[in-house]
């Protein structure tokens, strides 16, 4: 059985990260539509006495969303786990706060501590603006501590931050938990900056010590349960797929006979 949904609602990102696989467009699931799929999971989750599910809430970025908030709570008031992935630059400590008893787990996705990489990796707002300030960054991240909430941080590993590490930010804000991810060839840039399997590997290795969960690129192939801001369901980063659609189908159907590796997926999240 699945117990996590990943629901990317919104395509629009105030970044423009260069190695993303999300659309570069404004579409965006309604929030009535939002409701429907939330119900679609609890009916799921109740039909498969599935307690411990979770709904991991994506874009795009959320945070540029004006319904997260009800997004949050319409998960939560099901019964059902609600966690959040962003780049994080638009929290806030009053949201963190309004939401300690809510999340369960709040990640961030922080792949350099050095501006001109993240300007050049697009992780920024606009082209060459503002940048994630580092002593916000600790703030913020304090904050969720403070609260309860785990603190995840996301590191994608490329050419461009072989050489680098956050090392400075892992030792100030110590996260439950610290992923890093090999650069997926989704986009020409993507293809140019990848790092290979070896290249990888050596970049892992700097991070002994702070028992980082690793994820190569073949561990999210099938793995990764994506709701997009459409309704359809893919395992597909690139969106290809447009089969199933969480607006006119049960997930007991939808799951029946999408390509998806459910042994995969269990053990991305277990490690």
């Amino acid at each position: 059985m699945n117990k996590i949904f990943n629901l990317h609602f919104t395509d629009f990102c105030n970044f423009n990260c260069r190695c993303c696989y999300a659309k570069k467009d404004k579409n965006c699931l309604s929030f009535d539509d939002i409701q429907k799929i939330i119900e679609n999971i609890a009916g799921y989750f109740e039909k498969h006495g599935i307690t411990d599910g979770r709904v991991n809430i994506a874009g795009g970025e959320p945070t540029t969303s004006k319904n997260l908030q009800k997004i949050i709570d319409a998960v939560v008031s099901k019964g059902i786990k609600a966690s959040l992935i962003t780049n994080g630059i638009l929290l806030t400590e009053e949201f963190v706060r309004e939401n300690a008893g809510k999340l369960t787990m709040i990640g961030l996705s922080i792949d350099s501590l050095n501006d001109g990489t993240n300007r050049i990796l697009g992780r920024c707002e606009g082209v060459g603006g503002r940048v994630f300030d580092y002593g916000r960054l600790v703030a913020i991240c304090r904050c969720i501590k403070e609260c309860g909430i785990t603190l995840k941080i996301n590191v994608v590993a490329s050419k461009l931050n072989f050489n680098e590490d956050i090392k400075r930010l892992l030792d100030d804000v110590r996260p439950k938990r610290f992923k890093i991810l090999q650069m997926l060839p989704t986009t020409p840039f993507a293809e140019k900056n990848a790092l290979s399997e070896s290249e990888f590997d050596k970049y892992v290795q700097k991070y002994d010590g702070y028992n980082p969960v690793t994820e190569k690129q073949e561990n999210i192939k099938k793995a990764y349960l994506i709701i997009d801001s459409s309704g359809f369901v893919t395992t597909n980063n690139l969106h290809f797929d447009k089969k199933h659609n969480a607006l006119e189908e049960s997930f007991d159907e939808i799951l029946d006979d999408i390509d998806f590796d459910f042994e995969s997926e269990a053990a991305r999240y277990s490690s």
